[in-house]
């Protein structure tokens, strides 16, 4: 009951354009790394005029935990990487997959014609630690330039 009057009150808020969020602290899953909520309070605010974006946000909305001004930076992001003269996109770490998605279809809308690679181990980032060689990358060939290349397979 509670949970549906607090929904039905959020909707008809943001009728008004009005948000609610709560002024209780976070509380870090791990202590001594703080955390804490950011609401920006600018007004200038692209993505509402951007009918591409807001139909590609919200088919992805619920698949992935990047809020939309993120979400809209990366949109903005792929824009700026169609201007190179080629070259993929890979994420890495992608829970569900919506800003892959995301990347994707404006990729697409740009004829991008780049393949866009996600990537997870979907079981968290194991850490470095102090036992671990100064190039935790093993078993991973080496550029000439110095950076380490994995070869992936096409994805289809």
């Amino acid at each position: 009951m509670y949970r549906t009057l607090k929904q039905g009150l959020k909707r008809i808020l943001a009728k008004f354009n009005y948000e609610v969020h709560s002024t209780s602290p976070y509380k870090p899953s791990v202590p001594g790394i703080e955390h804490a909520r950011i609401v920006p309070h600018a007004t200038y605010a692209p993505w509402l005029s951007d009918g591409h974006f807001q139909a590609a946000y919200d088919a992805i909305r619920s698949h992935t935990l990047v809020d939309r001004y993120r979400c809209y930076e990366l949109w903005q992001l792929v824009a700026e990487a169609a201007k190179l003269p080629a070259g993929d996109i890979i994420e890495i770490g992608v829970w569900r997959g919506g800003t892959g998605c995301l990347m994707a279809q404006k990729a697409r809308q740009h004829g991008l014609n780049a393949n866009v690679y996600l990537c997870d181990t979907f079981r968290g980032v194991v850490k470095a630690g102090l036992e671990d060689p100064p190039t935790a990358v093993a078993n991973t060939p080496t550029h000439p330039n110095g950076w380490s290349w994995i070869s992936f397979p096409r994805l289809t």
